[in-house]
């Protein structure tokens, strides 16, 4: 199990497996990023992405910010962005590049990445979010309706201290509160995480 910490502005206290390959339901914005990648020289790859940004209604310092993280290589720069793009026109867009900005390793870029990309999905395939947000050590999107759909890019999810913390957190609300997971979810997670209000999606790294 690959063991991901995240320190100084960016604020984790979730130690686990994270998903640090392309993730399945990724593959089209990853084929996409790397094409360009090998394409375009990293400068003319940084002015694509930022007008596409600046699409976005995303421009200025956070951007800039974001544009200086060299883990963000200009794979996973375009990654991010097209993901971002696919979602539509929804709030909270520009929150993702910020959190982005904050990753101090390529473990945490990769974390980002296959959090949006997850949600990207569940909005593509499950039901449209109406908005992304940072969440602490999360990334989370919210629907028209209420419900509360937050990102786990994670191999394995046991019943652990940091899982338990992370499901009492206050500040997570919905209508309804699910959670994705990319891996397997252990049956004492998906027990004790159901007891505490969550519906639990796991798996979804084979989800095409």
């Amino acid at each position: 199990m690959a063991s991901v910490t995240f320190v100084s502005s960016f604020p984790v206290n979730v130690a686990l497996g994270a998903v640090i390959a392309p993730l399945y339901y990724a593959q089209q914005f990853n084929e996409q990023a790397t094409l360009e990648a090998y394409q375009t020289p990293p400068l003319d790859i940084g002015t694509r992405n930022e007008a596409r940004l600046k699409k976005m209604g995303i421009e200025g310092l956070p951007v800039r910010t974001f544009f200086r993280n060299n883990y963000f290589t200009p794979t996973l720069q375009t990654a991010l962005v097209l993901a971002l793009e696919s979602m539509g026109n929804i709030a909270g867009r520009d929150q993702m590049i910020v959190f982005a900005a904050r990753a101090a390793s390529e473990t945490e870029a990769r974390y980002v990445n296959n959090s949006v990309m997850l949600l990207a999905q569940y909005s593509r395939t499950v039901a449209p979010l109406a908005r992304v947000r940072g969440a602490d050590n999360v990334i989370a999107g919210e629907t028209p309706d209420g419900k509360l759909v937050v990102a786990a890019p994670l191999d394995y999810l046991p019943w652990i201290l940091p899982v338990d913390d992370f499901a009492r957190r206050t500040d997570l609300k919905g209508t309804e509160r699910w959670l994705l997971v990319s891996g397997k979810v252990t049956p004492r997670a998906q027990q004790e995480l159901s007891a505490l209000g969550w519906r639990v999606s796991d798996k979804l790294a084979a989800a095409r």
